[in-house]
């Protein structure tokens, strides 16, 4: 009346059928053997201490490096002192402190302020030095001058008082706000204040009468305070 299909057969079978041998696990752990090992060797252990391994680890891997002594055969004894897990205590870093250097604070030097009787005895000199070298600074190195004509020859010489006053125009310009116009027209109108011109062949004349390339210096004294080189162009050259 019922019919025993193929699939209900195997699983009877299967559920009577009895369990033979361990699991791997358990089946590994019994075929390991006794060992101490001569060396450290990571993942297995320390030096004098006796672990369970795989025969073949031992053939292979610990034996021929005479890094381990079988101890499962009867009557071996271990060759070095045993080191138990318990022993082993985990080497803690060894963190040393540094001393850092006391910071020596330099003292600080302050200016004593200057009285009103400190400030009336101050030379004047000295605070115009910095005024002075500024506009000797200023002075342009180069000056140019057009002839109003086409001819070799200047119709109207230039002087040094021209020259003079064109330095004068361009360094009060150059300076516009770091010294007045009368600080600059007093170093021009100084006594020991002189201006030489020098023509190509480096002969001294006292006026520029043709185009061409010229040299004035300014002098003060035996120094030479600052050279300008004066082109002086026909009107077809501007």
């Amino acid at each position: 009346m019922f019919k025993t299909t193929t699939s209900f057969t195997f699983n009877a079978l299967k559920s009577e059928t009895p369990k033979f041998g361990v699991r791997h696990s358990a089946q590994s752990k019994k075929n390991r053997i006794s060992v101490q090992l001569l060396k450290d060797f990571h993942g297995v252990g320390v030096r004098g201490q006796i672990v369970q391994v795989k025969p073949s680890a031992m053939i292979n891997r610990l034996h021929p490096r005479n890094g381990a002594v079988y101890l499962n055969i009867p009557g071996a004894k271990p060759v070095i002192p045993v080191v138990k897990p318990e022993d082993l205590k985990p080497v803690e870093p060894v963190i040393t402190k540094t001393e850092e250097a006391p910071v020596v604070e330099e003292p600080q030097v302050q200016t004593p302020m200057l009285s009103l009787e400190d400030l009336i005895s101050v030379d004047v000199t000295q605070l115009l030095g910095t005024e002075r070298e500024s506009i000797i600074a200023s002075i342009p190195k180069k000056l140019i001058f057009v002839n109003e004509s086409n001819a070799k020859v200047l119709k109207n010489p230039i002087d040094l008082s021209k020259i003079k006053s064109n330095l004068l125009k361009y360094t009060s310009k150059e300076l516009d706000g770091i010294a007045t116009q009368e600080s600059v027209s007093t170093f021009f109108d100084d006594s020991e204040l002189a201006l030489t011109i020098k023509n190509k062949e480096g002969v001294d004349i006292s006026v520029i009468e043709s185009v061409g390339a010229y040299d004035v210096f300014v002098n003060e004294g035996e120094r030479t305070l600052s050279t300008i080189r004066v082109f002086v162009n026909s009107k077809n050259e501007k």
